[in-house]
């Protein structure tokens, strides 16, 4: 999910991590870098797999999750453009080739462990629950009526949107601010 999260943010990440002044130009970068981590994944699995088939399943897939952890952690500390000039996109480049690279291993890791550990006859129903997991934690994300689709950050407050669903009735309007 953490890889996705970028996806939704890329405005964000455009503004303050890229060169300013062509705001088109800036969102293409970001989103170009959205890409670089999703082209990474497959080389991600193939080394994370045959690491995991030298040293152990258990071991990488938890290495995974702390490169995954560690990537995700640095984003956030890496300072905007006005304050480290290209250095900034350059770290967000390699944080995401981090994070694309532990995708790689963790999904496939995760599958191979669990259907290594499955009842016989059960394998497919226990590797199932990974693509469902992550496909119902997509769907409740864009259905919370002040879920990431609905929230945009303006002057550092995280301003709640009142572009959702009109049958929910208790939705908090424009003027909600919410802390940063």
């Amino acid at each position: 999910m953490t890889l996705y999260i970028y996806g939704v943010l890329a405005v964000f990440f455009s503004k303050h991590f890229f060169p300013p002044g062509n705001d088109n130009l800036a969102l293409l970068a970001s989103l170009a870098v959205f890409w670089f981590g999703f082209i990474l994944r497959p080389f991600g699995a193939i080394f994370f797999g045959h690491l995991g088939d030298l040293i152990g399943r258990k071991f990488t897939f938890m290495l995974t999750l702390g490169v995954m952890g560690l990537a995700t952690f640095l984003i956030g500390c890496i300072p905007s453009y006005e304050t480290w000039g290209i250095a900034a996109p350059i770290l967000i480049l390699l944080m995401r080739a981090m994070q694309g690279l532990a995708l790689g291993g963790e999904y496939g890791g995760a599958a191979t462990y669990i259907a290594e550990h499955a009842p016989d006859g059960r394998r497919g129903l226990y590797t199932s629950w990974i693509q469902l997991i992550r496909i119902d934690a997509v769907h409740r994300v864009s259905r919370q009526p002040a879920g990431l689709a609905g929230r945009r950050l303006e002057e550092g407050r995280l301003v709640v949107s009142n572009r959702c669903p009109p049958k929910n009735r208790n939705i908090p309007d424009e003027s909600t601010i919410l802390p940063p």
